[in-house]
């Protein structure tokens, strides 16, 4: 396997990121921001924050903070509502 074909499925993200690199951490923000907005998480959402940590295949403290964060800043202590999938 080489290295274009690492990561397949997602050509759109930049598989070559590192935790440290700031506009991964910030698409990364965006996207958990928007998937909290209404208080509630898809399934979809979900998939979809997991494909965006995942994408250079390892999941970094520093990414898992962010998210820890951004979902305190924007839900306090109301909890989050988890949808199901739709199958």
């Amino acid at each position: 396997m080489n290295a274009t074909s690492k990561n397949p499925g997602h050509a759109h993200e930049d598989a070559a990121h590192t935790a440290e690199d700031p506009a991964h951490l910030e698409r990364l923000r965006v996207l958990v921001e928007n998937a909290i907005a209404d208080g509630k998480l898809t399934f979809e959402e979900m998939a979809e924050i997991r494909d965006a940590l995942m994408a250079d295949g390892k999941l970094t403290l520093e990414e898992m903070e962010l998210v820890r964060d951004v979902m305190r800043q924007k839900l306090g202590d109301a909890p989050l509502e988890f949808e199901r999938p739709s199958f």
